[in-house]
């Protein structure tokens, strides 16, 4: 059996999608005559479309500007936007903004045999609006299972799913990722009101929990198979000695079914993205979108929009049930169970008298100093802040009700 793989990269990338035609004709522009295309983006660019329906869950549409290839800009977050999701049959439901450009809405009460579609309407009064969408029903997640690749010193991911009526067929995937790690080194005191005071649990700045939201996704079909089984899709690989893995690590894998169409849309977006950059690569073609200005029919418009409900499946595993973390021999890579570089933790000394609210700015408390020869308390250990407060890098105190 053959399972197609694809990612989607960020949107920075998806943006570029559009006019990347115009980039590999410049590549070649000192052995030819130079071509300058007569398509014209919009000064504030092409807004970028980033989301779907999820009728058993939380709905999520993230909207962006991809600039055009006369501008360096990075694709900006659009803001202040209206977006709804309207059904066939007239009701509506409109999402919240809950960070710049990211566009919210809870589970909805849907009506699964109703179709759908999107509709955004930009500060600048342009009217968007997708298809009509059927709510695709995602089969069930069998299981995802990790696999140690002990000769090439990395961990693999694996889905199993199927769909016993042979109806699905094109699969599209998703996950979060959340490990535990530590901060260098433990903050043992704190200082609050002139006084130095120990801390109940000298680890409570020590260890977190970080959940990265991956920004990829990954298509499989199984169009070509009598039977609708994905067996063994290799989702991901990580190196057995990252630091994911030191404490405990948790993968979410989200499994949505969307159609032809859209597998076909992301397949195009995401082939046009791996083949830039030489002179031998073929010209990237348009991937065919769903959505379209309604009052300004020539403005172009990146996104698909599908409608699917979601299948989850959970990994979890401690750092005893797996061999290594192993440091890679002889490539110079040093590994502790830290995100921290011991050159920038640096600690110093502080005399009693020195212990003040002033000069513990962006400082934490790690140790008492006693006198090697009198054993008398003469001052305290300190370093920034950065490196005995785990937060700093991202992560929450607080464990996951999953966690055990």
């Amino acid at each position: 059996m053959t399972v197609a793989r694809d990612n989607l990269m960020n949107v920075k990338r998806v943006g570029r999608v559009l006019v990347s035609w115009v980039l590999f004709i410049l590549s070649v522009s000192a052995c030819v005559e130079p071509y300058f295309p007569t398509i014209k983006l919009p000064d504030n660019g092409v807004l970028v479309v980033d989301g779907f329906l999820v009728s058993n869950d939380s709905t999520k549409i993230k909207l962006s500007r991809a600039q055009g290839f006369d501008s360096l800009a990075i694709s900006s977050r659009e803001t202040n936007a209206r977006v709804e999701i309207l059904g066939a049959k007239g009701d509506s439901y409109v999402l919240t903004e809950r960070t710049a450009g990211v566009y919210v809405a809870p589970q909805l009460n849907l009506d699964v045999t109703q179709q759908y579609k999107l509709r955004i309407l930009t500060q600048n009064e342009k009217e968007y609006e997708s298809d009509f969408v059927d709510i695709r029903q995602s089969p069930p997640l069998d299981s995802l299972t990790k696999t140690e690749l002990h000769e090439h010193d990395r961990i693999g991911f694996y889905i199993y799913a199927h769909d016993p009526d042979n109806n699905t067929r094109y699969y599209y995937w998703t996950y979060d990722e959340t490990y535990k790690y530590a901060s260098l080194g433990i903050s043992v005191y704190y200082f609050e009101n002139g006084e130095i005071i120990p801390r109940k649990y000298a680890g409570e700045l020590h260890e977190c929990y970080k959940t990265i939201y991956n920004n990829n996704f990954y298509l499989g079909s199984t169009a070509g198979l009598s039977s609708d089984v994905v067996n063994r899709f290799p989702l991901m690989e990580i190196p057995q000695f990252s630091i994911k893995f030191y404490y405990g690590y948790s993968i979410l894998l989200r499994q949505y079914a969307i159609t032809d169409e859209a597998y076909s849309y992301f397949a195009v977006t995401k082939r046009n993205s791996e083949n830039l950059g030489t002179l031998f690569d073929p010209i990237p073609s348009q991937p065919q979108s769903n959505l379209r200005c309604v009052n300004s029919p020539s403005t172009a418009v990146i996104g698909f929009f599908f409608a699917s409900t979601v299948q989850k499946k959970r990994l979890f595993f401690t750092r005893q049930e797996i061999a290594g973390p192993r440091i890679p021999f002889g490539n110079g890579v040093t590994y502790g169970p830290s995100e921290y570089s011991n050159n920038d933790c640096e600690g110093k000394l502080l005399t009693t008298e020195e212990m003040t609210a002033e000069n513990l700015q962006g400082m934490l408390i790690y140790d008492r100093v006693f006198d090697r020869v009198t054993f008398e308390l003469i001052g305290y250990g300190v370093s920034p802040e950065e490196c005995l407060d785990c937060r700093f890098k991202g992560g929450v105190l607080e464990a996951p009700d999953y966690w055990r």
